[in-house]
């Protein structure tokens, strides 16, 4: 409460169930308290004032928790860095390398991604792949690679020290998630230039058109990745496609210009509509 009167705040930002309830009772209804919400699970900060959601799947979990007649604006996360321009084609490795990145926990879908790379061997469709990452599936992964005979053709280097080493290394990512908030890993495929399989899972879905940014598969179908994966490696004009389109959106949507003066309206709207109350 201190703070909040020493500093005169207007409004107060807050990322998380607890930030939102400390800060309610500090501010007594007399700022109003915004949500960041970045998680798909958002029932215990429904209490906020307004919300700022990363993707409209979040805005719609929030109403249905309880949120529907309080202010929602749609705020996805960015690319601080990005490059200028979009960095020159390359051509794919002999044998094209593919690659998927994250925490190695269920919902990110690398068993997924793991049965697909073993029907492209099936098919003898010739490639190595990088599975970059770490958690408490590893030891199931690893297993996984060993039963579907990948052993040769998959490594698994842990955390690598950022994602440009990853895309230095392989042609094509692919989001294999069955459920993911937003998916700022894709922000960073377009910035590099990597051409992207992914799923239709909540963020990925919204970044993505299928055949525009990305090839889109359904969630939980290692057949349609693989078959788009291999789409990718046979079709070079498709891959150039993805890359171009995939680069331009993050240019327009995902850059600080962009989403700072989306953030800015957003606070502006919510100080604005507060009503007014004695001083604090």
């Amino acid at each position: 409460m201190s703070l909040l009167q020493r500093t005169k705040a207007d409004v107060v930002i807050a990322h998380c169930s607890r930030s939102i309830a400390l800060m309610k009772r500090a501010a007594r209804g007399r700022v109003p308290v915004v949500c960041v919400m970045h998680s798909l699970n958002p029932k215990r900060c429904v209490d906020a004032d307004a919300f700022i959601n990363i993707t409209r799947c979040i805005e719609e979990r929030l109403k249905a928790e309880g949120a529907e007649g309080k202010p929602h604006f749609l705020v996805p996360n960015m690319l601080p860095d990005s490059q200028e321009v979009l960095p020159p084609e390359r051509p794919y490795q002999q044998p094209v390398h593919l690659g998927a990145i994250g925490r190695f926990v269920q919902y990110k879908g690398f068993d997924l991604f793991l049965a697909a790379l073993g029907l492209l061997k099936d098919k003898r469709v010739p490639f190595t792949a990088t599975l970059a990452g770490d958690g408490a599936e590893r030891e199931l992964l690893e297993n996984q690679i060993k039963q579907l005979g990948l052993r040769d053709r998959v490594s698994m280097p842990g955390w690598l020290p950022n994602s440009a080493t990853l895309f230095e290394r392989i042609d094509i990512l692919c989001v294999p998630s069955r459920h993911e908030p937003f998916g700022l890993i894709i922000l960073e495929a377009f910035n590099y230039g990597i051409p992207l399989v992914v799923t239709s899972a909540e963020g990925p879905s919204e970044i993505c058109r299928d055949g525009e940014e990305a090839l889109v598969c359904p969630v939980d179908d290692p057949k349609a990745l693989a078959v788009a994966m291999e789409r990718l490696i046979a079709d070079s004009a498709q891959a150039s496609h993805l890359r171009r389109q995939g680069f331009q959106t993050l240019k327009q949507r995902y850059v600080p210009e962009v989403v700072g003066e989306r953030l800015e309206l957003a606070l502006e709207t919510v100080v604005a509509n507060q009503p007014q109350r004695p001083g604090m």
